[in-house]
């Protein structure tokens, strides 16, 4: 996989140099063992001075800076065409922005050549090469277990005595080598699809593989209404109000897109994405929005998280300046070849001694003591499944 990695250029002493650079809109180009990185002379969001402003003619201020903004235009379009050029020149499959360039709205619409404030980081040279940007989700798929033993570990019990709840609509390869994976990681795996009669030849297949059993349900009210860990695949809000979920279930949601952000609003809301007595869900979409309510939920959501790794691949990044450009979840993401089987991939993961140190709720970072207040001993989890039923 070619990546190419695009920041902003680092400043020399020599003060010329740089001047030369920015005003002929010089981009650096380093060849490195998965891809290159691309330095580019974009400015720094600078604040604006407005000390002197009531000092100096009004008219004079806006002029200069309509000349400025149309001189930023001017530079943001024609790195943006060399970027572009350099992406089908090199063969690039995907690409990573640093977060300063990210925060250069006007530089990245120019650069996938975005019309609107709200369309997704797609252009057409884009889709009809195939090319992508990493955001970090792409390893949500293959350190699922990792999440899931970042979670118990807090909660002071063992992986292998807790039963897991996959829900999915549709269970593709990686998926299945993930229910494969966790079979042998935890005491039960449980699969929840409205689809489960095509999914009949898993039992028979993981069994074969692991000697260990998953347990296929399709039962709105029942399959989900004992479940401590659930990860939602592909499952909409909706669609999960569709189930009877138990109300301190810790829900891993693969499943937030751009299209459907998820926001809780309560009189009594409680950091790190969680909310007590009713949960009202916003979803977003567009200009609309629908409140949906999961009827008396405490649980958690997790969309989102921070890993580290060793010093090892650490290093790499650091060699050639991309340590701090971005999260270390964007910058492993472009490190591995997703195009590797999901056996690989893993290896690779264990390898790299990765290891979740945040998660991310609807109201950003998750204490732990979320984790603590949802953790529930069995009999009072079966004390209240009784209570219910």
């Amino acid at each position: 996989m070619n990546v190419l990695y695009i920041k902003l250029k680092e400043e020399k002493e020599n003060k010329l140099y740089n001047l030369f650079k920015t005003a002929f809109c010089v981009i650096d180009i380093e060849e490195i063992f998965n891809g290159y990185i691309a330095s580019v002379p974009l400015n720094k969001k600078k604040e604006v001075c407005k000390r002197n402003v009531n000092r100096i003619n009004k008219g004079a201020v806006a002029f200069k800076n309509f000349i400025s903004n149309k001189i930023l235009q001017m530079k943001n379009c024609i790195i943006a065409r060399k970027i572009r050029r350099i992406v089908n020149e090199k063969n690039i499959d995907g690409i990573v922005l640093s977060d300063e360039i990210t925060e250069n709205s006007e530089f990245v619409d120019k650069l996938i050549l975005r019309k609107k404030q709200n369309q997704n980081l797609s252009n057409k040279f884009i889709k009809e090469r195939k090319i992508f940007f990493f955001d970090g989700k792409g390893l949500f798929k293959y350190i699922i277990y990792e999440i899931l033993v970042y979670i118990i570990n807090i909660q002071n019990r063992k992986p292998e005595l807790e039963d897991i709840y996959i829900i999915a609509n549709t269970i593709d390869e990686i998926m299945l080598d993930n229910i494969i994976f966790l079979s042998t990681k935890f005491k039960n795996v449980n699969i929840v699809s409205k689809n489960i009669g095509k999914y009949a030849y898993i039992e028979e297949l993981v069994y074969n593989n692991t000697g260990n059993n998953v347990i296929l349900l399709n039962n709105k009210r029942k399959s989900l209404r004992r479940a401590k860990y659930i990860i939602n695949v592909d499952n909409s809000i909706k669609e999960l109000n569709e189930y009877l979920i138990y109300r301190k279930a810790i829900i891993i949601n693969m499943q937030l897109e751009k299209k459907e952000q998820v926001n809780w609003k309560t009189s009594n809301q409680i950091d790190g994405g969680t909310n007590k007595k009713t949960s009202g869900q916003t979803i977003e979409q567009g200009k609309k929005s629908n409140t949906i309510f999961l009827t008396g939920f405490e649980g958690i959501f997790v969309n989102s998280f921070e890993i580290d790794l060793n010093n090892k691949i650490k290093q790499f990044f650091k060699k050639y300046g991309l340590i701090n450009i971005t999260k270390m979840s964007i910058l492993y993401e472009s490190f591995l070849n997703k195009k590797e089987n999901f056996e690989n991939i893993r290896e690779k993961i264990e390898d790299a001694e990765l290891m979740v140190t945040k998660l991310y709720g609807n109201n950003g970072i998750i204490d732990e003591n979320e984790y603590k207040r949802v953790n529930i001993s069995d009999n009072e989890k079966k004390k209240y499944y009784w209570q219910i039923y």
